[in-house]
């Protein structure tokens, strides 16, 4: 058996079968497919809750990226806060666990007809926005996503890259490149079976759309946003660093303490002048009240 029909029809057929690809019947089959579908739910899904953005920020600058910007722990919000590095970084990161979790998935369930590939990509994408080690606060998925279509078809992945940059360079909102591109691919996807005449029997197109509707769901309030017209737009100039900013707003409210510990100081100052001019206009009162009382005798 070659790696090509290993992952079309995964480890658990291949090991009950002794290397056959035919099928086999029986308590062992079923137990054998319901322990790999166990696994490619639960391994994938602790892959995608490494989060890279949370341990980047954390590692790198002792911060939380989650404390700033749009509190989301993905790649956009790493680049506003932290620079081209640290989104680079956080990006490449995001996008081989999605690989990897695509390729274990396709690994033990194979492609037929579990669709294990795209169904470890669904829960890589639910650890990724809800991750076990981060109190189940992660990113929107747009990255993961990306990697598991990089991995399941790299020609789907192409047209939607394109179709992402140039969505992105005409509106210059990553938010709407982003949920345009899952919205279109499951239909490009089926565009694709059509030309190349594959007729998909499998689950692969509920699993996507299932990943499609989790990634718009993440991205409500960015559709929000758009629809009033206060959504960020993404600039290619270098942020300013999060950790940065923060040293700055700590350095400008310690001048501002000083500026208020000045003050304070004058008006100090100022009160004891005016009582001491106070005293002497008491004793120059009592001098002409002193002098009328002789004047009057």
């Amino acid at each position: 058996m070659t790696i090509r029909d290993l992952l079309l029809n995964g480890l658990v057929n291949y090991l009950l079968t002794g290397g056959k690809t035919a099928s086999v019947s029986g308590p062992a089959l079923i137990l054998s497919y319901i322990a790999g579908f166990i696994a490619v739910l639960v391994v994938p899904y602790l892959l995608g809750s490494i989060n890279f953005g949370v341990l980047i920020s954390g590692r790198l600058y002792g911060d939380d990226v989650r404390r700033h910007g749009s509190g989301n722990a993905g790649t956009t919000n790493m680049m506003r806060n932290y620079g081209t590095k640290a989104a680079v970084m956080t990006l490449a990161g995001d996008v081989l666990k999605a690989v990897a979790a695509v390729f274990f998935g396709r690994l033990v369930l194979g492609d037929m007809p579990l669709a294990g590939g795209t169904l470890a990509a669904l829960m890589c994408v639910v650890g990724h926005a809800f991750p076990v080690f981060y109190s189940f606060r992660g990113g929107k998925g747009i990255a993961v996503t990306a990697g598991a279509v990089l991995a399941l078809n790299w020609k789907i992945f192409l047209v939607l890259l394109a179709v992402f940059i140039l969505t992105v360079l005409a509106t210059r909102y990553i938010s709407l490149g982003s949920v345009t591109c899952v919205f279109l691919w499951p239909l490009v996807q089926r565009g694709f079976n059509r030309l190349y005449g594959i007729e998909n029997l499998t689950l692969e197109p509920v699993f996507t759309i299932m990943i499609t509707v989790l990634v718009i769901f993440l991205h409500r309030e960015n559709l929000k946003r758009l629809q009033k017209g206060t959504e960020n737009k993404f600039s290619f100039k270098k942020s300013v660093p999060a950790a940065a900013a923060a040293n700055d707003a700590d350095e400008d409210a310690a001048v501002q303490e000083d500026i208020e510990g000045s003050a304070n100081e004058v008006n100090d100052a100022s009160n004891e002048k005016g009582g001491a001019s106070g005293k002497k206009g008491g004793g120059s009162d009592k001098k002409n009240s002193a002098r009328k009382k002789g004047g009057k005798k």
